[in-house]
């Protein structure tokens, strides 16, 4: 893809640095499904740039996305363990994460593992996996614990190569979204808008108290 690319460490792959970005314009996000009823979409990165993200053997590419030859996302290359992070500052609401996944090519027994600081909180094995032929969801990633603070998302490749593998497996990601129950949203349909209003309006002061209270 279009950008700034360098060689953090010096291995004569170009690695994603602090300075990379691209010129796409803003896409609309697409419709994807919510974790659990009532959580509303918090977060959303879906790489037209990766600016604000570092990593080691990986880069922001086009090409690489099996349905869409035009889809930016991150490349993740076996040419030694590969990481990509981000030191985000989760939403108070935050509750869990899901994010799009690919093994592209795998060579062997590679493997993703997704950290949360130091707490593993995902993981998955290429002669496993089920994402192999196309972008497949994680699922729901619980990340309530780091709601409201900082903590480092990483995501990392390693390879199998000193078990006897051979290098040269990919890893792809995309659409990385976060979840999350937002406050005041009292009818618990994923955004806040006057039907919370009145909702509240019916339940302050009511006596009895309504069930929906």
């Amino acid at each position: 893809g279009d950008g700034t690319h360098c060689d953090n460490d010096g291995d004569g792959f170009p690695d994603i640095c602090g300075t990379f970005a691209t010129a796409a314009a803003d896409e609309p996000t697409p419709a994807a499904p919510n974790p659990a009823p009532g959580m509303s979409l918090l977060r959303y990165e879906p790489f037209q740039s990766a600016a604000t993200w570092f990593g080691n053997l990986t880069q922001l590419v086009i090409g690489a996305d099996p349905a869409d030859a035009t889809n930016r996302v991150i490349l993740m290359q076996e040419q030694g363990d590969a990481s990509f992070f981000k030191d985000i500052d989760w939403a108070a609401e935050a509750v869990v994460i899901t994010f799009d996944y690919l093994f592209r090519e795998p060579r062997g027994s590679e493997n993703v593992t997704v950290y949360v600081d130091n707490e593993i909180v995902y993981y998955d094995n290429a002669e496993t996996t089920l994402a192999r032929d196309h972008l497949t969801s994680s699922g729901a990633i619980y990340v309530g614990n780091v709601a409201g603070r900082t903590a480092r998302l990483n995501f990392v490749l390693r390879t199998d190569q000193p078990e006897g593998g051979e290098f040269g497996g990919e890893l792809v990601i995309d659409n990385i979204r976060v979840y999350g129950f937002l406050e005041h949203d009292v009818d618990l349909d994923g955004d806040r808008d006057l039907f919370d209003f009145a909702a509240f309006q019916r339940c302050f002061g009511a006596s009895p108290i309504p069930d929906e209270c």
